[in-house]
């Protein structure tokens, strides 16, 4: 038990580091875009690229589970042909499910070039992200391999390596062929690289690749049926990623693409506090479940308190400061996202708080109740972004997000508190609201007043709301002057 302990909190560990560095590897790959293509290429690639992940969100068939359950037992029965045999099937799931996706993207490529995203350039596009997701689909299998031999540190490579071969071959040709072409042959060629180095390091592991192994009926069947509630949940999660930036594209123009595809990863950068918490939550809170569902309830209450206090300061200075943030990272043409990373920000701390959840409600094992809360999200989502995105753009989609986030974050607690029962927290979030609305409001007076240069009105002013926060929650009984201290020190 201690052991597997061990195990997890290391390859968490490593996955937490090597995402916050993937993702600032990706963060600066938009920056590189911004800098180097218009705003109409900008939002014509994410357009395309979001359509292609959209189009092989399923690939994996939800297969990934049964997978690794699968090869981690034959591992310990030595069984190597069983392993190969697993891995074969696995791909020929997803290479029947890449091919089904390509023929109709092939087939219907003219009507969505003319007709959704309007512009010549998506053809070449579209093929080009087709020959890189079949690499990827390569990849998926080394993944999920990886997973089940538990080998973090390789696995947190992947997307690593990605990333930066992406950022590298951008950075050397964008200066001399400015167009949106350059960052998808990026993708081609990183994931080419990509899928070679990840056989080199399977073989590592398993230089047993050699063995003969047949493909069975009875164990495609077997990986199907055991995917088919996950490959659900995979549809549904893939529509509440896409579905606003499907409605753009369509609806409006593709320069908004482009301020939405920036808004929405900046409002998204304070995700991954709740992402370490996930790593560990699932099979945490499935003990605790089974142990003492009371303890359980006390410790959700104190880890929502505590989550809340951290996200709700800096989600106030990014939203009020995002005019400045923007226009310093991406310059003046993208200061037109400013108000959607506004809007965005205040929803991601319900955003950050359902990632948390979420993982709390699988771990009690009521998986088929938060499939639920995903359907009611994704109608929603649906219903919102068609009423919104046509009248107000990317300010319509802002707001569609926030609420769908806020519902299925109230969603959840109603069933994690009929779960485990934790503490009334309403108190704590008024007055954690109540402060937050305070500094809001004070700063925005203060930037009215205060004619100082924009990068010194933003490091001056965000220091004192953050001291300011801190000694409104002491004043209010939010945290005392003890737990206040261990947080510094655990963010120190």
């Amino acid at each position: 038990m201690q052991t597997y302990a061990r195990t997890l909190a290391r390859g968490a560990t490593i996955l937490l580091v090597m995402s916050v560095v993937t993702a600032g590897l990706g963060y600066l790959f938009r920056l590189l875009l911004a800098r180097t293509l218009s705003v109409a290429e900008v939002g014509l690639f994410f357009a395309v690229f979001g359509f292609i992940n959209m189009v092989y969100s399923i690939k994996s068939f939800g297969i990934g589970p049964a997978l690794i359950r699968l090869v981690t037992e034959y591992r310990s029965a030595r069984n190597f042909e069983g392993i190969k045999q697993v891995l074969l099937s696995f791909f020929i799931i997803q290479f029947v499910i890449f091919l089904i996706g390509t023929v109709l993207i092939l087939a219907l490529r003219r009507i969505l070039v003319d007709s959704y995203f309007k512009d010549p350039m998506a053809s070449s596009l579209l093929l080009i992200l087709v020959a890189a997701s079949f690499f990827f689909v390569i990849i998926t299998t080394f993944r999920v391999f990886f997973t089940a031999y538990q080998k973090f540190t390789y696995y947190s490579t992947i997307e690593l390596f990605q990333a930066l071969f992406v950022l590298i071959i951008c950075a050397v040709l964008l200066p001399f062929f400015a167009s949106p072409s350059i960052p998808a042959w990026a993708y081609l060629a990183s994931f080419a690289l990509v899928a070679v180095w990840c056989f080199i390091l399977m073989l590592r592991i398993f230089p047993y690749f050699s063995v003969r192994a047949s493909i069975t009926w009875h164990l495609l069947r077997q990986l199907i049926v055991e995917g088919v509630p996950v490959t659900l949940t995979i549809l549904l999660t893939s529509l509440l990623g896409y579905i606003d930036v499907a409605l753009l594209t369509y609806f409006r123009p593709l320069e908004e693409v482009a301020l939405y595809s920036i808004a929405l990863p900046t409002a998204q950068l304070l995700r991954y506090l709740p992402k370490a918490l996930s790593s560990t939550l699932l099979p945490v809170s499935a003990e605790m479940h089974l142990r003492d569902p009371q303890r359980l309830g006390s410790r959700l209450a104190t880890l929502y308190k505590y989550l809340f206090v951290v996200l709700v300061p800096f989600s106030v200075l990014l939203g009020v400061f995002a005019d400045t943030i923007i226009v310093v990272l991406f310059g003046s043409d993208y200061a037109g996202a400013a108000p959607a990373i506004s809007i965005l920000a205040g929803g991601a701390v319900f955003s950050n708080a359902l990632l948390v959840t979420q993982n709390v409600i699988l771990g009690v094992g009521q998986s088929k109740a938060y499939f639920r809360v995903s359907f009611a999200g994704v109608l929603f989502a649906i219903a919102a972004n068609l009423a919104l995105i046509p009248r107000f753009g990317i300010l319509g989609a802002s707001v569609a997000t926030t609420a769908t986030t806020l519902i299925m974050f109230l969603l959840s607690m109603r069933i994690i508190r009929r779960v485990a029962g934790p503490e009334f927290l309403m108190p704590y979030f008024l007055k954690i609201s109540l402060i937050a609305a305070g500094i809001v409001f004070s700063l925005l007076w203060l930037r009215h007043y205060l004619q100082f240069a924009p990068v010194i009105e933003l490091i001056v002013l965000s220091a004192m709301a953050l001291v300011l926060y801190a000694a409104l929650v002491l004043v209010f009984r939010i945290l005392s002057l003890k737990e206040l201290l261990r947080m510094l020190r655990v963010v120190a």
